[in-house]
Protein backbone atom coordinates (compact mmCIF):
# COMPACT_ATOMS: atom_id res chain seq x y z
CA UNK A 1 0.00 0.00 0.00
CA UNK A 2 2.72 2.24 1.23
CA UNK A 3 4.62 1.68 -2.60
CA UNK A 4 1.49 2.77 -4.29
CA UNK A 5 0.94 5.82 -2.02
CA UNK A 6 4.43 6.66 -3.15
CA UNK A 7 3.94 6.17 -6.81
CA UNK A 8 0.88 7.96 -7.18
CA UNK A 9 3.04 11.20 -5.17
CA UNK A 10 5.17 11.17 -7.89
CA UNK A 11 2.96 10.90 -10.37
CA UNK A 12 0.82 13.87 -9.05
CA UNK A 13 3.92 16.28 -8.41
CA UNK A 14 5.80 15.58 -11.65
CA UNK A 15 2.14 15.91 -13.22
CA UNK A 16 1.81 19.56 -11.74
CA UNK A 17 5.85 20.36 -12.81
CA UNK A 18 5.50 19.78 -16.43
CA UNK A 19 4.47 23.32 -16.95
CA UNK A 20 8.15 23.69 -15.82
CA UNK A 21 9.41 22.19 -18.91
CA UNK A 22 10.63 24.47 -21.72
CA UNK A 23 9.10 24.63 -24.52
CA UNK A 24 12.78 23.73 -26.20
CA UNK A 25 13.19 20.57 -24.89
CA UNK A 26 11.24 16.93 -25.94
CA UNK A 27 8.20 16.84 -24.38
CA UNK A 28 8.77 12.76 -23.63
CA UNK A 29 12.30 13.51 -22.32
CA UNK A 30 11.01 16.25 -19.98
CA UNK A 31 8.64 13.47 -18.41
CA UNK A 32 11.43 11.61 -17.87
CA UNK A 33 13.48 14.23 -16.48
CA UNK A 34 10.88 14.91 -13.74
CA UNK A 35 10.56 11.79 -12.80
CA UNK A 36 14.86 11.53 -12.39
CA UNK A 37 14.62 14.90 -10.19
CA UNK A 38 11.68 13.48 -8.16
CA UNK A 39 13.14 10.40 -7.29
CA UNK A 40 16.59 11.62 -6.75
CA UNK A 41 15.37 13.54 -4.16
CA UNK A 42 15.41 17.07 -6.40
CA UNK A 43 11.57 17.93 -7.32
CA UNK A 44 10.65 16.09 -3.86
CA UNK A 45 12.63 18.46 -1.64
CA UNK A 46 11.09 21.33 -3.02
CA UNK A 47 7.61 19.81 -3.53
CA UNK A 48 7.31 19.07 0.12
CA UNK A 49 8.71 22.87 1.22
CA UNK A 50 6.24 24.25 -0.66
CA UNK A 51 3.47 21.83 0.61
CA UNK A 52 5.01 23.04 3.79
CA UNK A 53 5.14 26.94 3.44
CA UNK A 54 2.64 29.38 5.12
CA UNK A 55 -0.73 30.43 3.83
CA UNK A 56 0.35 28.89 0.65
CA UNK A 57 2.49 31.98 0.01
CA UNK A 58 5.48 30.11 -1.32
CA UNK A 59 7.27 31.26 1.52
CA UNK A 60 9.35 29.85 4.47
CA UNK A 61 8.73 30.52 7.67
CA UNK A 62 11.81 32.83 7.39
CA UNK A 63 9.79 34.57 4.48
CA UNK A 64 12.48 33.51 1.90
CA UNK A 65 10.53 32.93 -1.60
CA UNK A 66 11.48 28.67 -1.97
CA UNK A 67 11.78 28.57 -5.43
CA UNK A 68 12.48 25.53 -7.81
CA UNK A 69 15.35 27.01 -9.68
CA UNK A 70 17.82 27.02 -6.59
CA UNK A 71 17.75 23.19 -6.77
CA UNK A 72 17.73 22.63 -10.64
CA UNK A 73 17.71 25.48 -13.07
CA UNK A 74 16.29 24.29 -16.56
CA UNK A 75 17.22 27.44 -17.75
CA UNK A 76 20.82 27.49 -16.41
CA UNK A 77 23.38 26.07 -19.04
CA UNK A 78 25.21 24.68 -15.79
CA UNK A 79 22.82 22.70 -14.81
CA UNK A 80 21.27 21.15 -18.29
CA UNK A 81 22.01 21.73 -22.25
CA UNK A 82 19.25 20.89 -24.61
CA UNK A 83 19.64 20.66 -28.12
CA UNK A 84 18.68 23.46 -30.29
CA UNK A 85 17.46 21.13 -33.06
CA UNK A 86 16.09 17.94 -31.57
CA UNK A 87 14.92 19.12 -28.08
CA UNK A 88 16.98 16.29 -26.39
CA UNK A 89 18.89 16.88 -23.19
CA UNK A 90 22.89 16.53 -23.83
CA UNK A 91 24.30 17.20 -20.46
CA UNK A 92 23.29 17.12 -16.56
CA UNK A 93 24.09 18.43 -13.31
CA UNK A 94 22.79 16.96 -10.51
CA UNK A 95 23.03 17.63 -6.97
CA UNK A 96 20.53 17.65 -3.69
CA UNK A 97 20.76 21.48 -2.04
CA UNK A 98 20.34 21.43 2.21
CA UNK A 99 18.16 24.20 0.91
CA UNK A 100 15.40 23.58 2.94
CA UNK A 101 15.18 21.18 5.79
CA UNK A 102 17.81 21.65 8.62
CA UNK A 103 16.80 18.72 9.97
CA UNK A 104 18.98 15.25 10.60
CA UNK A 105 16.59 13.44 8.44
CA UNK A 106 19.43 12.41 6.38
CA UNK A 107 21.75 11.86 9.22
CA UNK A 108 21.68 7.99 8.72
CA UNK A 109 22.89 8.99 5.19
CA UNK A 110 26.18 10.72 6.43
CA UNK A 111 27.42 7.52 8.10
CA UNK A 112 31.23 7.81 6.61
CA UNK A 113 32.84 10.61 7.71
CA UNK A 114 31.47 13.14 5.11
CA UNK A 115 29.60 15.51 7.61
CA UNK A 116 30.97 18.54 6.86
CA UNK A 117 29.04 18.18 3.38
CA UNK A 118 26.47 20.17 4.61
CA UNK A 119 25.65 22.15 1.59
CA UNK A 120 24.79 19.04 -0.33
CA UNK A 121 22.81 15.89 0.64
CA UNK A 122 23.34 12.69 -0.30
CA UNK A 123 22.03 11.84 -3.89
CA UNK A 124 20.98 8.57 -5.65
CA UNK A 125 21.30 8.36 -9.46
CA UNK A 126 18.00 6.67 -10.45
CA UNK A 127 17.57 3.86 -12.95
CA UNK A 128 15.79 5.85 -15.11
CA UNK A 129 18.93 8.48 -16.03
CA UNK A 130 19.56 5.58 -19.05
CA UNK A 131 16.62 7.13 -20.85
CA UNK A 132 18.22 10.07 -21.59
CA UNK A 133 19.81 8.86 -24.52
CA UNK A 134 21.50 11.73 -26.36
CA UNK A 135 23.15 12.52 -22.82
CA UNK A 136 27.35 13.45 -23.51
CA UNK A 137 27.92 14.85 -19.53
CA UNK A 138 27.03 14.46 -16.41
CA UNK A 139 27.89 16.11 -13.45
CA UNK A 140 27.20 14.34 -10.14
CA UNK A 141 27.81 16.08 -6.37
CA UNK A 142 28.21 13.88 -3.67
CA UNK A 143 26.51 10.44 -5.28
CA UNK A 144 26.70 7.23 -3.29
CA UNK A 145 26.91 5.32 -6.51
CA UNK A 146 27.42 5.22 -9.80
CA UNK A 147 23.98 3.11 -10.91
CA UNK A 148 24.90 0.56 -13.99
CA UNK A 149 22.02 1.92 -16.18
CA UNK A 150 25.27 4.64 -16.86
CA UNK A 151 26.76 2.08 -18.65
CA UNK A 152 23.48 2.30 -21.24
CA UNK A 153 24.42 5.78 -22.59
CA UNK A 154 25.98 5.54 -26.10
CA UNK A 155 27.14 9.30 -26.34
CA UNK A 156 28.73 9.97 -22.81
CA UNK A 157 31.54 11.33 -23.34
CA UNK A 158 32.37 13.31 -19.64
CA UNK A 159 31.90 12.55 -16.23
CA UNK A 160 32.08 14.74 -13.45
CA UNK A 161 32.59 13.49 -9.64
CA UNK A 162 32.44 16.38 -6.69
CA UNK A 163 32.60 15.62 -3.01
CA UNK A 164 31.81 12.08 -3.53
CA UNK A 165 32.22 9.77 0.00
CA UNK A 166 34.10 6.75 -0.58
CA UNK A 167 31.28 4.30 -1.83
CA UNK A 168 31.32 5.91 -5.01
CA UNK A 169 35.04 4.70 -5.80
CA UNK A 170 34.60 1.23 -4.16
CA UNK A 171 30.78 0.08 -4.64
CA UNK A 172 30.85 -0.54 -8.45
CA UNK A 173 27.81 -2.64 -9.72
CA UNK A 174 28.95 -5.43 -11.35
CA UNK A 175 29.21 -5.36 -15.07
CA UNK A 176 29.24 -1.71 -15.06
CA UNK A 177 31.26 -0.20 -18.08
CA UNK A 178 31.85 3.24 -19.52
CA UNK A 179 32.59 2.41 -22.78
CA UNK A 180 32.39 5.72 -24.64
CA UNK A 181 33.51 8.06 -21.77
CA UNK A 182 36.35 10.31 -22.82
CA UNK A 183 37.09 12.84 -19.67
CA UNK A 184 37.03 11.83 -16.20
CA UNK A 185 37.10 14.69 -13.53
CA UNK A 186 37.17 14.18 -9.82
CA UNK A 187 37.32 16.88 -7.60
CA UNK A 188 38.07 15.42 -3.59
CA UNK A 189 37.34 18.83 -2.17
CA UNK A 190 34.69 18.21 0.76
CA UNK A 191 35.82 14.40 0.57
CA UNK A 192 36.77 11.56 2.89
CA UNK A 193 37.86 9.01 0.08
CA UNK A 194 40.53 6.78 1.91
CA UNK A 195 39.93 3.81 0.48
CA UNK A 196 41.22 1.56 -3.12
CA UNK A 197 40.49 3.62 -6.32
CA UNK A 198 41.21 0.78 -8.30
CA UNK A 199 37.45 -0.34 -8.74
CA UNK A 200 36.75 2.58 -10.22
CA UNK A 201 39.56 3.18 -12.77
CA UNK A 202 38.09 -0.09 -14.09
CA UNK A 203 35.15 1.01 -15.68
CA UNK A 204 36.68 3.05 -17.77
CA UNK A 205 37.59 1.83 -21.46
CA UNK A 206 40.28 2.50 -24.03
CA UNK A 207 38.52 5.50 -25.24
CA UNK A 208 40.10 7.49 -22.26
CA UNK A 209 41.90 9.63 -23.18
CA UNK A 210 41.97 12.65 -19.94
CA UNK A 211 41.72 12.20 -16.21
CA UNK A 212 41.90 15.08 -13.89
CA UNK A 213 41.56 15.25 -10.53
CA UNK A 214 41.80 18.39 -8.10
CA UNK A 215 42.04 19.05 -4.20
CA UNK A 216 43.80 15.77 -2.23
CA UNK A 217 45.40 15.31 0.24
CA UNK A 218 48.86 13.47 -0.09
CA UNK A 219 47.21 10.10 1.32
CA UNK A 220 44.65 10.73 -1.31
CA UNK A 221 47.58 11.20 -3.57
CA UNK A 222 49.60 8.43 -2.67
CA UNK A 223 46.19 6.07 -3.15
CA UNK A 224 45.60 7.12 -6.71
CA UNK A 225 49.10 6.94 -8.05
CA UNK A 226 49.41 3.59 -6.77
CA UNK A 227 46.18 2.07 -8.39
CA UNK A 228 47.09 4.21 -11.65
CA UNK A 229 51.15 2.40 -11.57
CA UNK A 230 49.71 -0.99 -10.41
CA UNK A 231 46.10 -1.65 -11.37
CA UNK A 232 45.41 -3.35 -14.82
CA UNK A 233 43.86 -0.48 -16.83
CA UNK A 234 42.15 -0.43 -19.84
CA UNK A 235 42.90 3.18 -21.11
CA UNK A 236 47.24 2.49 -20.61
CA UNK A 237 47.10 3.21 -24.43
CA UNK A 238 44.75 5.81 -24.97
CA UNK A 239 45.37 8.55 -21.74
CA UNK A 240 46.93 11.44 -23.56
CA UNK A 241 46.25 14.06 -21.10
CA UNK A 242 45.89 14.02 -17.02
CA UNK A 243 45.58 17.08 -14.88
CA UNK A 244 46.48 16.59 -11.44
CA UNK A 245 45.80 19.93 -9.34
CA UNK A 246 46.56 21.05 -5.72
CA UNK A 247 47.01 17.23 -5.43
CA UNK A 248 50.70 17.83 -3.51
CA UNK A 249 52.52 16.30 -6.18
CA UNK A 250 56.60 16.02 -6.07
CA UNK A 251 59.05 15.70 -8.51
CA UNK A 252 59.03 12.10 -8.66
CA UNK A 253 55.25 11.60 -9.29
CA UNK A 254 55.76 12.88 -12.50
CA UNK A 255 58.26 10.34 -13.12
CA UNK A 256 55.71 7.44 -12.46
CA UNK A 257 53.06 8.93 -14.62
CA UNK A 258 55.15 9.60 -17.87
CA UNK A 259 56.68 5.63 -17.20
CA UNK A 260 52.82 4.69 -16.83
CA UNK A 261 51.38 6.49 -19.79
CA UNK A 262 53.89 6.15 -22.94
CA UNK A 263 51.54 8.43 -25.16
CA UNK A 264 50.97 11.17 -22.91
CA UNK A 265 50.70 14.40 -24.32
CA UNK A 266 50.46 16.38 -21.41
CA UNK A 267 50.85 16.85 -17.65
CA UNK A 268 48.75 19.73 -16.08
CA UNK A 269 50.65 19.60 -12.26
CA UNK A 270 49.43 23.07 -11.55
CA UNK A 271 49.36 24.21 -7.59
CA UNK A 272 51.60 21.14 -6.58
CA UNK A 273 54.99 21.02 -4.82
CA UNK A 274 57.10 20.64 -7.95
CA UNK A 275 59.89 23.35 -7.17
CA UNK A 276 61.68 22.25 -10.18
CA UNK A 277 62.32 19.58 -12.93
CA UNK A 278 66.49 19.09 -12.37
CA UNK A 279 67.46 15.62 -12.32
CA UNK A 280 64.37 14.02 -13.75
CA UNK A 281 64.12 16.18 -16.99
CA UNK A 282 65.95 13.62 -18.72
CA UNK A 283 63.92 10.41 -17.79
CA UNK A 284 60.77 12.54 -19.43
CA UNK A 285 62.38 13.43 -21.97
CA UNK A 286 63.28 10.17 -22.88
CA UNK A 287 59.87 8.98 -24.14
CA UNK A 288 58.32 12.50 -24.64
CA UNK A 289 59.52 16.15 -25.46
CA UNK A 290 56.52 18.67 -25.85
CA UNK A 291 55.21 17.26 -22.60
CA UNK A 292 55.20 20.53 -20.45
Amino acid sequence: MAEVEADAEQRRVVAKSMHRIPDTMNIKEGYNLLILLYKAGILFDYNTALYAADDDTGRDEDENMIDFDEDFNLDDENDIVIHSETGMITSLHLCRLNSYDDSDSDEEDNDDGDDNLGLYLRIDVPPIIDQLQSLESIDLRNCRLIPKELGNLPLLKTIELWACPNSVFENIPDGLQLASVKNVVIDFNWSEFDSSFSPILKIFSNSLEELYFRHTTRKQTDEILRALQHCDVNFRQSITTIRMRDCKLNEDDLVILRERFINLREIDVSDNNIKSLCGIENKIKQVLTPLF
